[in-house]
Protein backbone atom coordinates (compact mmCIF):
# COMPACT_ATOMS: atom_id res chain seq x y z
CA UNK A 1 0.00 0.00 0.00
CA UNK A 2 1.21 3.76 -1.05
CA UNK A 3 1.60 5.89 1.82
CA UNK A 4 -0.79 8.50 0.47
CA UNK A 5 -3.71 5.43 0.26
CA UNK A 6 -3.76 6.31 4.59
CA UNK A 7 -6.64 8.34 5.75
CA UNK A 8 -5.90 11.45 7.59
CA UNK A 9 -8.98 11.82 9.51
CA UNK A 10 -7.47 12.23 13.13
CA UNK A 11 -10.14 11.68 15.27
CA UNK A 12 -10.26 8.21 14.13
CA UNK A 13 -8.68 5.58 16.07
CA UNK A 14 -5.52 4.66 14.54
CA UNK A 15 -5.97 1.20 15.60
CA UNK A 16 -8.52 1.21 12.69
CA UNK A 17 -6.31 2.41 9.65
CA UNK A 18 -3.05 2.20 8.20
CA UNK A 19 -0.34 4.60 10.30
CA UNK A 20 2.42 5.99 8.78
CA UNK A 21 5.69 6.56 10.96
CA UNK A 22 8.69 7.57 10.00
CA UNK A 23 11.34 6.78 12.01
CA UNK A 24 14.33 8.75 11.89
CA UNK A 25 17.75 7.99 13.38
CA UNK A 26 21.41 8.85 12.67
CA UNK A 27 22.88 5.32 11.26
CA UNK A 28 22.17 1.90 11.26
CA UNK A 29 25.16 0.14 12.15
CA UNK A 30 25.36 -1.91 15.11
CA UNK A 31 28.56 -0.92 15.56
CA UNK A 32 27.21 2.28 16.82
CA UNK A 33 24.65 1.18 19.56
CA UNK A 34 21.76 -1.18 19.82
CA UNK A 35 19.26 1.33 18.31
CA UNK A 36 19.72 -0.30 15.22
CA UNK A 37 18.32 -3.92 16.49
CA UNK A 38 15.31 -1.88 18.05
CA UNK A 39 14.64 -0.57 14.86
CA UNK A 40 15.12 -4.02 13.19
CA UNK A 41 12.41 -5.58 15.85
CA UNK A 42 9.91 -2.61 16.57
CA UNK A 43 8.87 -2.11 13.01
CA UNK A 44 8.51 -5.76 12.03
CA UNK A 45 6.26 -5.55 15.30
CA UNK A 46 4.43 -2.42 13.90
CA UNK A 47 4.22 -4.11 10.61
CA UNK A 48 2.42 -7.08 11.83
CA UNK A 49 -0.23 -4.65 12.99
CA UNK A 50 -0.87 -2.68 10.24
CA UNK A 51 1.54 -0.24 10.71
CA UNK A 52 3.56 1.40 7.83
CA UNK A 53 7.22 2.21 8.81
CA UNK A 54 9.46 3.98 7.01
CA UNK A 55 13.38 3.96 8.47
CA UNK A 56 15.18 7.27 7.47
CA UNK A 57 18.88 6.70 7.61
CA UNK A 58 22.51 7.72 6.62
CA UNK A 59 25.15 5.73 5.94
CA UNK A 60 26.94 7.39 9.03
CA UNK A 61 31.13 7.29 8.92
CA UNK A 62 31.68 7.90 12.79
CA UNK A 63 29.49 4.45 12.66
CA UNK A 64 30.58 2.16 9.91
CA UNK A 65 28.06 1.37 7.14
CA UNK A 66 24.20 0.45 7.48
CA UNK A 67 24.64 -2.84 8.91
CA UNK A 68 21.53 -4.24 10.33
CA UNK A 69 18.85 -6.01 8.08
CA UNK A 70 16.02 -3.40 8.85
CA UNK A 71 12.92 -5.34 7.56
CA UNK A 72 11.13 -2.03 6.86
CA UNK A 73 11.39 0.50 4.20
CA UNK A 74 15.02 2.06 4.28
CA UNK A 75 15.97 5.09 2.96
CA UNK A 76 19.39 5.45 3.62
CA UNK A 77 21.71 8.20 2.39
CA UNK A 78 25.17 8.65 2.15
CA UNK A 79 26.67 11.87 4.12
CA UNK A 80 29.58 13.65 2.26
CA UNK A 81 32.61 14.91 4.22
CA UNK A 82 34.63 13.25 7.46
CA UNK A 83 34.19 15.67 9.94
CA UNK A 84 30.51 16.43 8.73
CA UNK A 85 29.70 12.69 8.87
CA UNK A 86 30.15 12.73 12.43
CA UNK A 87 27.19 14.64 12.41
CA UNK A 88 25.22 12.52 9.70
CA UNK A 89 24.81 15.65 7.82
CA UNK A 90 23.54 14.92 4.49
CA UNK A 91 21.20 17.77 2.65
CA UNK A 92 19.63 14.95 0.52
CA UNK A 93 18.77 13.04 3.42
CA UNK A 94 16.79 16.58 4.40
CA UNK A 95 15.32 16.62 0.74
CA UNK A 96 14.01 13.32 1.04
CA UNK A 97 11.93 13.88 4.38
CA UNK A 98 10.71 17.15 3.58
CA UNK A 99 9.05 15.17 0.24
CA UNK A 100 7.87 12.21 2.30
CA UNK A 101 7.39 13.33 5.78
CA UNK A 102 3.97 15.08 4.63
CA UNK A 103 2.38 12.05 3.65
CA UNK A 104 2.87 10.51 7.36
CA UNK A 105 1.26 10.47 10.50
CA UNK A 106 4.20 10.64 13.09
CA UNK A 107 7.77 11.59 12.80
CA UNK A 108 9.77 9.05 15.64
CA UNK A 109 13.37 10.41 16.08
CA UNK A 110 15.58 8.24 17.57
CA UNK A 111 18.74 8.85 19.64
CA UNK A 112 20.32 12.34 19.93
CA UNK A 113 23.02 14.94 18.63
CA UNK A 114 22.82 13.94 15.22
CA UNK A 115 21.46 16.18 12.01
CA UNK A 116 18.96 13.99 10.78
CA UNK A 117 17.17 14.76 14.15
CA UNK A 118 17.44 17.98 13.34
CA UNK A 119 16.07 17.75 9.79
CA UNK A 120 13.42 15.51 11.69
CA UNK A 121 11.82 17.75 13.69
CA UNK A 122 11.80 20.79 12.00
CA UNK A 123 10.12 19.16 8.67
CA UNK A 124 7.91 17.57 11.26
CA UNK A 125 7.45 21.40 12.21
CA UNK A 126 6.90 22.46 8.90
CA UNK A 127 4.25 20.04 7.89
CA UNK A 128 2.46 20.09 11.00
CA UNK A 129 3.75 16.30 12.27
CA UNK A 130 3.66 15.23 15.75
CA UNK A 131 6.95 14.14 17.04
CA UNK A 132 7.72 11.46 19.04
CA UNK A 133 11.78 11.35 20.43
CA UNK A 134 13.39 8.39 22.35
CA UNK A 135 16.88 9.74 23.03
CA UNK A 136 17.34 6.14 24.22
CA UNK A 137 19.57 6.86 27.33
CA UNK A 138 21.42 9.81 25.64
CA UNK A 139 20.33 11.65 28.65
CA UNK A 140 21.82 9.65 31.27
CA UNK A 141 24.09 11.45 33.78
CA UNK A 142 27.26 9.61 32.46
CA UNK A 143 26.28 9.22 28.98
CA UNK A 144 25.66 13.21 28.79
CA UNK A 145 28.69 14.04 30.45
CA UNK A 146 31.00 12.11 28.09
CA UNK A 147 32.43 14.63 24.99
CA UNK A 148 30.39 17.43 26.79
CA UNK A 149 31.71 20.13 25.00
CA UNK A 150 30.49 18.09 21.27
CA UNK A 151 26.89 17.72 22.85
CA UNK A 152 26.94 21.34 24.20
CA UNK A 153 27.24 22.66 20.84
CA UNK A 154 24.78 20.79 19.47
CA UNK A 155 22.38 22.06 22.17
CA UNK A 156 23.03 25.32 20.98
CA UNK A 157 22.54 24.62 17.17
CA UNK A 158 19.54 22.33 17.58
CA UNK A 159 19.16 19.40 20.09
CA UNK A 160 17.51 21.19 23.26
CA UNK A 161 15.17 23.13 21.16
CA UNK A 162 14.12 20.08 19.33
CA UNK A 163 13.30 18.14 22.44
CA UNK A 164 11.36 20.72 23.73
CA UNK A 165 9.45 21.15 20.91
CA UNK A 166 8.66 17.28 21.21
CA UNK A 167 4.69 16.38 21.54
CA UNK A 168 6.37 13.42 23.62
CA UNK A 169 9.47 11.99 24.77
CA UNK A 170 9.90 8.29 24.94
CA UNK A 171 11.46 6.66 27.96
CA UNK A 172 12.51 3.44 28.06
CA UNK A 173 12.37 3.12 31.73
CA UNK A 174 10.79 5.51 34.73
CA UNK A 175 14.88 5.67 35.77
CA UNK A 176 15.17 7.13 32.22
CA UNK A 177 12.15 9.43 32.37
CA UNK A 178 13.89 10.92 35.77
CA UNK A 179 16.98 11.60 33.92
CA UNK A 180 14.79 13.52 30.98
CA UNK A 181 13.22 15.46 33.70
CA UNK A 182 16.43 16.36 35.37
CA UNK A 183 17.97 17.55 31.92
CA UNK A 184 14.86 19.92 31.90
CA UNK A 185 12.33 18.97 30.05
CA UNK A 186 8.84 19.41 30.88
CA UNK A 187 7.23 17.67 27.64
CA UNK A 188 4.82 14.65 28.25
CA UNK A 189 6.86 10.86 28.69
CA UNK A 190 5.50 8.07 27.57
CA UNK A 191 7.50 5.08 28.98
CA UNK A 192 7.92 1.87 26.89
CA UNK A 193 10.67 -0.66 27.22
CA UNK A 194 12.75 -2.64 24.43
CA UNK A 195 11.10 -5.81 23.96
CA UNK A 196 12.65 -8.98 22.48
CA UNK A 197 11.26 -11.80 19.61
CA UNK A 198 11.03 -14.36 21.50
CA UNK A 199 10.61 -17.30 18.86
CA UNK A 200 14.59 -16.92 18.10
CA UNK A 201 15.25 -18.22 21.21
CA UNK A 202 13.43 -21.41 21.23
CA UNK A 203 15.57 -23.83 19.93
CA UNK A 204 18.92 -22.63 20.61
CA UNK A 205 22.23 -24.66 19.49
CA UNK A 206 23.96 -27.18 21.92
CA UNK A 207 26.66 -25.95 23.76
CA UNK A 208 29.29 -28.40 21.80
CA UNK A 209 28.69 -25.51 18.84
CA UNK A 210 30.28 -22.93 20.90
CA UNK A 211 33.40 -25.32 22.36
CA UNK A 212 33.40 -26.41 18.92
CA UNK A 213 35.04 -22.68 18.09
CA UNK A 214 36.56 -22.33 21.14
CA UNK A 215 38.01 -25.65 22.81
CA UNK A 216 39.86 -23.65 25.40
CA UNK A 217 36.27 -23.68 27.13
CA UNK A 218 35.61 -27.25 27.79
CA UNK A 219 34.88 -28.07 31.59
CA UNK A 220 34.58 -24.21 32.63
CA UNK A 221 31.96 -21.72 34.07
CA UNK A 222 31.40 -19.68 31.74
CA UNK A 223 30.91 -15.94 32.50
CA UNK A 224 29.57 -13.61 29.22
CA UNK A 225 30.02 -10.10 29.04
CA UNK A 226 28.22 -10.12 25.21
CA UNK A 227 27.75 -6.21 24.34
CA UNK A 228 30.08 -2.75 23.03
CA UNK A 229 33.33 -2.88 24.13
CA UNK A 230 32.73 0.39 25.21
CA UNK A 231 34.04 2.76 28.22
CA UNK A 232 30.78 2.73 29.59
CA UNK A 233 30.06 -0.84 29.73
CA UNK A 234 32.38 -1.17 33.16
CA UNK A 235 34.88 -3.52 31.50
CA UNK A 236 37.61 -2.40 33.34
CA UNK A 237 35.95 -2.74 36.70
CA UNK A 238 34.86 -6.44 35.55
CA UNK A 239 38.77 -7.49 34.86
CA UNK A 240 39.89 -6.16 37.97
CA UNK A 241 37.13 -8.05 39.84
CA UNK A 242 37.71 -10.84 37.44
CA UNK A 243 41.74 -10.99 38.88
CA UNK A 244 39.86 -11.82 42.72
CA UNK A 245 37.72 -14.12 41.25
CA UNK A 246 39.88 -16.48 39.75
CA UNK A 247 41.98 -16.95 42.97
CA UNK A 248 39.93 -19.57 44.20
CA UNK A 249 37.48 -20.43 41.08
CA UNK A 250 40.37 -22.45 38.86
CA UNK A 251 37.44 -23.38 36.76
CA UNK A 252 35.94 -20.29 35.59
CA UNK A 253 36.18 -18.63 32.60
CA UNK A 254 35.20 -14.94 31.18
CA UNK A 255 34.14 -14.21 27.80
CA UNK A 256 33.50 -10.89 26.60
CA UNK A 257 31.98 -10.70 23.62
CA UNK A 258 30.84 -8.09 21.28
CA UNK A 259 32.06 -5.22 18.59
CA UNK A 260 34.97 -2.96 19.61
CA UNK A 261 34.17 0.69 20.12
CA UNK A 262 37.44 1.64 20.65
CA UNK A 263 38.19 0.26 24.03
CA UNK A 264 39.30 -2.94 23.25
CA UNK A 265 42.93 -2.40 23.50
CA UNK A 266 42.38 -1.18 26.86
CA UNK A 267 40.81 -4.03 28.23
CA UNK A 268 43.24 -6.35 26.51
CA UNK A 269 46.32 -4.34 27.71
CA UNK A 270 44.88 -4.74 31.45
CA UNK A 271 43.89 -8.43 30.64
CA UNK A 272 47.81 -9.16 30.24
CA UNK A 273 49.06 -6.63 32.47
CA UNK A 274 47.18 -8.69 35.26
CA UNK A 275 48.68 -11.85 33.75
CA UNK A 276 44.57 -12.99 33.19
CA UNK A 277 45.39 -14.33 29.21
CA UNK A 278 44.20 -17.98 30.31
CA UNK A 279 41.18 -16.78 32.24
CA UNK A 280 40.07 -14.40 30.07
CA UNK A 281 38.68 -14.76 25.96
CA UNK A 282 37.79 -11.94 23.60
CA UNK A 283 35.72 -13.94 20.77
CA UNK A 284 34.94 -10.45 18.34
CA UNK A 285 31.60 -9.59 17.87
CA UNK A 286 28.87 -12.76 17.65
CA UNK A 287 25.90 -12.92 15.11
CA UNK A 288 23.23 -15.05 14.41
CA UNK A 289 24.07 -19.04 15.60
CA UNK A 290 27.67 -18.12 17.05
CA UNK A 291 25.89 -15.37 19.44
CA UNK A 292 22.93 -17.63 20.74
CA UNK A 293 25.67 -20.64 20.74
CA UNK A 294 27.45 -18.36 23.72
CA UNK A 295 24.20 -17.57 25.39
CA UNK A 296 23.23 -21.55 25.64
CA UNK A 297 27.10 -22.30 26.87
CA UNK A 298 26.92 -19.31 29.39
CA UNK A 299 26.30 -19.97 33.29
CA UNK A 300 26.61 -16.14 34.27
CA UNK A 301 25.47 -13.26 32.11
CA UNK A 302 27.12 -9.77 33.46
CA UNK A 303 26.79 -6.67 32.68
CA UNK A 304 28.17 -3.69 35.45
CA UNK A 305 27.61 -0.79 33.03
CA UNK A 306 27.96 2.89 34.30
CA UNK A 307 24.86 3.89 32.26
CA UNK A 308 22.28 1.77 30.20
CA UNK A 309 18.96 3.09 28.45
CA UNK A 310 17.57 -0.72 28.61
CA UNK A 311 20.00 -3.03 27.32
CA UNK A 312 18.64 -5.50 24.33
CA UNK A 313 21.55 -8.04 25.82
CA UNK A 314 19.86 -8.09 29.13
CA UNK A 315 16.79 -9.51 27.58
CA UNK A 316 18.30 -12.30 25.24
CA UNK A 317 20.34 -13.10 28.49
CA UNK A 318 16.78 -13.65 30.51
CA UNK A 319 15.17 -14.91 27.12
CA UNK A 320 18.22 -18.32 27.10
CA UNK A 321 17.01 -18.21 31.16
CA UNK A 322 20.25 -17.45 32.45
CA UNK A 323 21.20 -15.52 35.39
CA UNK A 324 22.03 -12.18 35.39
CA UNK A 325 24.60 -9.67 37.54
CA UNK A 326 23.78 -6.29 36.28
CA UNK A 327 24.67 -2.86 37.96
CA UNK A 328 21.91 -0.61 39.09
CA UNK A 329 23.05 1.90 36.57
CA UNK A 330 21.29 -0.56 33.62
CA UNK A 331 17.80 1.11 35.17
CA UNK A 332 16.85 -2.51 34.75
CA UNK A 333 15.71 -2.66 38.73
CA UNK A 334 12.94 -5.75 37.68
CA UNK A 335 15.94 -8.31 37.45
CA UNK A 336 16.24 -8.32 40.85
CA UNK A 337 12.79 -7.44 41.84
CA UNK A 338 11.51 -10.87 39.81
CA UNK A 339 14.95 -12.62 41.39
CA UNK A 340 15.91 -13.30 37.98
CA UNK A 341 19.64 -12.10 38.39
CA UNK A 342 21.64 -10.12 41.07
CA UNK A 343 22.23 -5.72 40.92
CA UNK A 344 25.68 -4.18 41.84
CA UNK A 345 27.19 -1.20 41.88
CA UNK A 346 29.41 -0.28 39.38
CA UNK A 347 33.18 -0.57 40.73
CA UNK A 348 35.16 -3.38 41.83
CA UNK A 349 34.23 -4.59 45.23
CA UNK A 350 30.42 -4.67 44.30
CA UNK A 351 30.95 -6.55 40.79
CA UNK A 352 33.64 -8.87 42.78
CA UNK A 353 30.69 -9.74 45.26
CA UNK A 354 27.52 -10.67 43.24
CA UNK A 355 30.24 -12.89 40.88
CA UNK A 356 31.00 -14.93 44.13
CA UNK A 357 27.69 -15.10 45.19
CA UNK A 358 25.79 -16.59 41.84
CA UNK A 359 28.96 -18.36 41.37
CA UNK A 360 28.61 -20.08 44.78
CA UNK A 361 24.99 -21.08 44.04
CA UNK A 362 23.69 -24.47 43.47
CA UNK A 363 22.78 -25.44 39.97
CA UNK A 364 19.45 -25.74 41.02
CA UNK A 365 19.18 -22.00 42.45
CA UNK A 366 20.90 -20.65 39.24
CA UNK A 367 18.38 -22.56 37.14
CA UNK A 368 15.56 -21.00 39.15
CA UNK A 369 16.81 -17.41 38.35
CA UNK A 370 16.67 -18.13 34.81
CA UNK A 371 13.11 -19.15 34.48
CA UNK A 372 12.21 -16.25 36.20
CA UNK A 373 14.05 -14.04 33.70
CA UNK A 374 12.09 -15.90 30.74
CA UNK A 375 9.17 -15.63 32.75
CA UNK A 376 9.25 -11.71 33.16
CA UNK A 377 10.24 -11.52 29.52
CA UNK A 378 7.25 -13.60 28.59
CA UNK A 379 5.12 -11.27 30.15
CA UNK A 380 6.62 -7.95 29.74
CA UNK A 381 9.06 -7.44 27.20
CA UNK A 382 7.07 -9.10 23.59
CA UNK A 383 7.65 -7.34 21.03
CA UNK A 384 3.84 -7.69 20.17
CA UNK A 385 3.25 -5.84 23.48
CA UNK A 386 5.56 -3.30 22.94
CA UNK A 387 3.92 -2.37 19.14
CA UNK A 388 1.15 -2.09 20.79
CA UNK A 389 2.36 0.48 23.28
CA UNK A 390 3.35 2.51 20.72
CA UNK A 391 0.36 2.40 18.12
CA UNK A 392 -1.60 3.43 21.62
CA UNK A 393 0.79 6.14 21.85
CA UNK A 394 0.85 7.50 18.53
CA UNK A 395 -2.42 7.61 18.37
CA UNK A 396 -2.61 10.38 21.62
CA UNK A 397 -0.09 12.19 19.87
CA UNK A 398 -2.12 12.32 16.88
CA UNK A 399 -5.35 13.45 18.40
CA UNK A 400 -3.65 15.98 20.50
CA UNK A 401 -4.30 14.21 23.40
CA UNK A 402 -2.11 14.02 26.87
CA UNK A 403 0.83 11.10 25.79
Amino acid sequence: MHREDSPKNASIPLNVFLVIVDHIVGGLSSKASGVATVLTELTAAQSDLGIATTVFSTDCVSSGLRSVPVKSPVKSISPPGRWLGRLCYSPALRRELDSLIPQGDVVHIHSLWTMPNAYGSSLAKKHGKPVVFSPHGSLETWALNRHRWKKRICEEMFQRRDLEQANCVHALSHTEADSIRGYGLTNPIAVIPNGINLSAYENLPDRSVLLNSYPQLTDKRIVLFLSRLHPKKGLQHLVEAWRKIVVDNQDVQLVIAGPDNGHEAIIRGLVSDLELDSSVLFTGPLYGEQKLAALAAADLFVLPSFSEGFSMAILEAMACELPLLISRNCSFPEVANSEAGLECESDVTSTEEGLRKILSMTNDERQSMGRNGRKLVEQRYTWDRIAKQFLELYERVVNGEEA
